[in-house]
């Protein structure tokens, strides 16, 4: 993960837990796992995976991944910055994804 993608990751992951009662937790049990589990009131569950805006894309490992998670109905996330994964958080709490 660059330091760009860090900087996001860490100001979402301070945003949660100031700004909500939802948690987020790192979540890299596997080389290809998404960096953060993100964890809803209600038992509901998304992935976040952070990218670097013009870097490489998702490896094919990720997608593939991603595809396991979103067939076993997770919502699976590749974002570039903090504000982005703000407002779909938003739309996740809301129920438009």
């Amino acid at each position: 993960m660059s330091a760009l993608e860090k900087v996001a990751e860490r100001a979402f992951v301070k945003w949660i837990k100031e700004e909500t009662a939802d948690e987020t937790r790192k979540f890299k049990a596997a080389r290809d796992d998404p960096d953060q589990q993100v964890l809803c009131a209600g038992g509901r569950t998304f992935f976040i995976e952070f990218k670097r805006i013009g870097g490489k894309p998702p490896r094919r490992g990720q997608l593939r991944r991603a595809k396991e998670l979103t067939d076993l109905g997770f919502v699976v996330l590749f974002l570039f910055t903090c504000d982005e994964a703000i407002e779909y958080y938003h739309k996740f709490k809301r129920g438009e994804i």
